[in-house]
């Protein structure tokens, strides 16, 4: 019975955590509007909740990539945004 409590040591998301995980890991957003052509700088982006955009993990990759759409303060950057 106490071997059944302790699980099988794996982590994993509950079915009912998964949910959750959008509203609760971030992404990469515009501090300020990023017009069309600008490169991106580290002063144009924030970390913001919800995760509908680019994963802060991949911010190297991010940087210095050149947006092909304007995009709005706050609005989250997506792989698709860059060139």
């Amino acid at each position: 019975k106490i071997e059944k409590m302790m699980g099988d040591g794996i982590k994993k998301c509950r079915s009912s955590e998964s949910v959750n995980l959008i509203e609760a890991r971030r992404s990469i957003t515009a501090k300020k509007e990023i017009l069309r052509g600008e490169k991106i700088e580290m002063d144009f982006i924030d970390f913001k909740r919800p995760a509908t955009g680019i994963s802060p993990k991949f911010i190297k990759k991010v940087l210095g990539k050149t947006v092909k759409k304007k995009i709005k303060i706050d609005e989250s950057i997506k792989w698709n945004d860059l060139s």
